[in-house]
């Protein structure tokens, strides 16, 4: 098990859940009454599915071929994607979530409430991949020190 062969597969797990994870959080918050066609909706959520998969795709790609990399700092950079669906949701008009104290603190710009706190949050799919890279990572880690 190859550190970049693992990296590889997990970004592109990352780069194809990402779309859906945004189309899913804005499908599920958006009222009916938006004053927007479903079309349009549709577009804007893949406007921002891409633009997630450009910025954020390449920022794992880099990260993850990294042996010194953390697996919560691949969290943290997952959690930067919550401004894709946000900005759609805030163009939308669409209510804000109740936040507790804590959420407020810690994301006080997720007025949505839709930052992951892990992998299966984004998409049950990037579990496995998680837990193979970091695996590999680990590894290459250990041998490094040798």
């Amino acid at each position: 098990m190859r550190l970049r062969e693992t990296a590889l597969r997990f970004a592109d797990a990352i780069y194809v859940a990402l779309p859906i994870w945004i189309d899913r959080t804005v499908t599920g918050q958006v009222g009916t009454d938006t004053g927007f066609s479903d079309e349009e909706i549709a577009v804007f959520i893949e406007r921002a599915g891409k633009a997630a998969q450009a910025d954020i795709g390449s920022a794992a790609r880099q990260m993850l071929g990294d042996a010194t990399t953390k697996p919560a700092q691949v969290l943290e950079l997952l959690q930067t994607a919550v401004h894709y669906p946000t900005g759609v949701l805030h163009y939308l008009q669409a209510s804000e979530a109740e936040r507790g104290a804590f959420a407020q603190t810690a994301w006080p710009e997720d007025i949505y409430s839709l930052t992951p706190k892990s992998m299966g949050d984004i998409d049950e799919s990037l579990e496995e991949p998680f837990i193979r890279w970091d695996a590999a990572r680990k590894l290459a880690g250990a041998r490094r020190r040798r």
